[in-house]
């Protein structure tokens, strides 16, 4: 931002200094995305986006990233956000295993949704 030509508007900068983190270019990202996780820990989605973010930026999380997934089940979250879990694990190329018990453990909660039933 302050390399701009001309100044933002002062809203606009303030907007931006509130919902924007900038992080430096020597920034560790896994412990950025961590501190992420930690201050969203009762957002659906955002949690959904860092655990994708943390898969992609060390793959050998996938375990961790699957089980904190199914842990979303036991938050408030509409079918929706727990068909968006079950397109991450498809991305992730979890084992039919952990897609099955995230999809039985949705079931129980949208009998009624087809995606989640066998």
């Amino acid at each position: 931002m302050n390399d701009l030509k001309k100044p933002l508007p002062t809203p606009v900068a303030e907007a931006i200094k509130q919902d924007f983190i900038l992080l430096s270019a020597d920034a560790d990202l896994k412990a950025a995305n961590e501190d992420f996780i930690k201050k969203h820990s009762q957002n659906v989605e955002h949690l959904q986006r860092a655990f994708d973010v943390r898969y992609h930026l060390d793959d050998s999380t996938k375990p961790q990233n699957e089980s904190d997934l199914q842990k979303l089940l036991d938050l408030p979250l509409s079918c929706g956000q727990a068909v968006s879990g079950l397109k991450l694990l498809g991305r992730w190329n979890s084992d039919a295993s952990v897609i099955d018990t995230y999809r039985k453990t949705a079931a129980k909660k949208w009998p009624y949704a087809t995606i989640f039933q066998e």
